[in-house]
């Protein structure tokens, strides 16, 4: 469950920024849009053919994988991190 901010989010557990949402567009011409280009890729095939792979993000949005936090294995460790503990059998 990816969530979308419109601000630079931290993970919950272990504060790690999160990351840029971007878009990838597959196009046979380089981009030129209004969007940021954070990575572009030129493919030339043997065939003489060339397409571009791109990134591109808004400028604005940033997302965390798993909800609140950076991947599932931090949204693990918290909750076991705050689970009450069971009382010891005597």
């Amino acid at each position: 469950m990816t969530t979308r901010y419109n601000y630079k989010p931290a993970c919950r557990y272990c504060g790690k920024p999160g990351s840029k949402d971007c878009d990838t567009l597959y196009s046979d011409e380089p981009y030129n849009g209004n969007q940021i280009v954070v990575k572009e890729q030129k493919h030339e095939w043997a065939d003489g053919r060339v397409d571009y792979t791109t990134s591109v993000w808004d400028g604005e949005t940033y997302k965390l994988n798993a909800g609140s936090f950076c991947t599932n294995r931090c949204a693990i460790w918290w909750a076991n991190d705050h689970a009450m503990q069971p009382e010891e059998a005597s």
